[in-house]
């Protein structure tokens, strides 16, 4: 990457200030639903391209009432849309996360945004992107029965402590095809650890998967090959 050969060069790179967008999720989603569908939902809608060179300021109900994790989720997954940057004003939780010890930060009252996006999200439930292109997306259910050849459970938007404990206890007890390979690896040094004293890592393996220290895996496909 030319970026990163000047920066180790030189000590700096040159960036343009994205302009801002709105995001406004309107709706109730399904209690089924997770940050990552509602995530999937929004890419859906804009496209793969839908917030190319933007940040992005995301807003609605839906979101006032999503976690720390969860805003990470949706954060990371920006990127599928082309976005810059993903914002979200700090609800009372993530502020009592961090103890006081970063600022309160909310958009201006007279703030700019080059367009505001409207998603409904009304009902939306449990949803999966197609190979091929991360804007494919359909319900779940309409994909119930498909063939696959490997499963990835983790990456920066859903190998924490949290996603990995429910994975665990779906798989806990069943088997892994034998045509399928199940790749499992968290997200952080630290989610590793935790799931090493509770013994989540052997759920997987005695499944028949492999858990792996924290990287970006198949994601990147630097490590445990590319699904």
């Amino acid at each position: 990457d030319p970026d990163v050969a000047h920066a180790f060069a030189h000590g700096r790179v040159w960036f343009k200030v994205p302009p801002s967008v709105k995001v406004k999720l309107v709706g109730t989603p399904s209690p089924t639903a997770t940050p990552k569908d509602l995530t999937l939902a929004v890419l859906r809608e804009l496209g793969a391209a839908g917030l190319l060179g933007y940040a992005a300021e995301f807003e609605g109900d839906a979101v006032d009432a999503l976690d720390l994790n969860g805003r990470v989720t949706m954060a990371s997954m920006a990127t599928e849309m082309g976005g810059i940057i993903a914002l979200f004003a700090p609800n009372d939780e993530v502020l009592s996360h961090f103890e006081g010890e970063v600022p309160t930060v909310t958009p201006d009252a007279d703030a700019a945004y080059e367009k505001t996006f409207t998603v409904d999200v009304e009902g939306v439930g449990p949803m999966l992107s197609r190979p091929g292109h991360p804007e494919d997306v359909v319900p779940a259910a309409e994909l119930l029965g498909t063939r696959i050849d490997s499963a990835f459970i983790g990456s920066c938007t859903n190998g924490r402590h949290e996603d990995l404990t429910v994975a665990a206890d779906i798989i806990r007890g069943r088997t892994v095809h034998p045509s399928v390979r199940l790749i499992v690896i968290p997200s952080s040094r630290q989610d590793y650890v935790r799931c090493l004293k509770e013994g989540l890592d052997e759920v997987f393996v005695e499944a028949g998967g492999i858990f792996s220290t924290p990287t970006c895996g198949p994601c990147l496909g630097g490590h445990m090959g590319v699904l």
